[in-house]
């Protein structure tokens, strides 16, 4: 069985990530701009906990200002790996600018009530 673990990294001075590694759950918080400059690492980490077999997955959101068309392949890259592997990827808590953005991809949004 995995420990709880908790990591963070500061990406860029525009975005910051922490991991909340709570087996069988692992947490994704963002703060700051979810954007070209900042994908790439965003991906990483995720990508990282896919490979390591994380099938439940919650992206909180509501601290991202500013998301783009990257940010947004991000995640809906995530999404489809995590639940071709039978998984599920939760995004919760995004303002209303953001929020419209992702339902224009097809993300739904969870208000962090169910």
């Amino acid at each position: 069985m995995l420990a709880a673990t908790q990591s963070s990294w500061a990406l860029e001075p525009v975005l910051e990530l922490w991991v909340d590694d709570r087996p069988p759950v692992t947490e994704v918080t963002l703060d700051g701009q979810f954007d070209v400059s900042t994908a790439p690492q965003v991906r990483s980490v995720l990508n990282e906990m896919i490979e390591r077999g994380c099938s439940r997955v919650v992206v909180d959101l509501s601290r991202v200002r500013f998301i783009d068309r990257a940010a947004l392949g991000v995640l809906t890259g995530a999404l489809r790996q995590v639940d071709d592997a039978g998984g599920s990827v939760v995004v919760t808590g995004s303002s209303s600018p953001v929020r419209r953005a992702l339902e224009l991809v097809g993300v739904a949004v969870s208000d962090g009530s169910g």
